[in-house]
């Protein structure tokens, strides 16, 4: 991903709908390798049942959901 892509992912209006481990992580401020250690302890789920290798994407709003959260 480049510098101009995390730019407009990171200022734009709406999400995509799906979104892969890299811009998870992004949004999330926290290394691409991270995510499989938060789906590995089931704090994020992917979405369907993807193999260990495969890569993985997921719901956008699911993430707008727990941001928003203030519990």
């Amino acid at each position: 991903m480049t510098i101009e892509e995390k730019a407009l992912l990171l200022s734009a209006r709406r999400l995509p709908a799906r979104l892969d481990t890299e811009q998870l992580a992004l949004l999330l401020g926290i290394h691409a390798d991270d995510v499989g250690l938060l789906v590995s302890s089931r704090l994020l789920r992917p979405l369907g049942h993807p193999n260990k290798s495969a890569p993985k994407f997921f719901i956008a709003a699911q993430w707008e959901e727990l941001r928003q959260d203030s519990r």
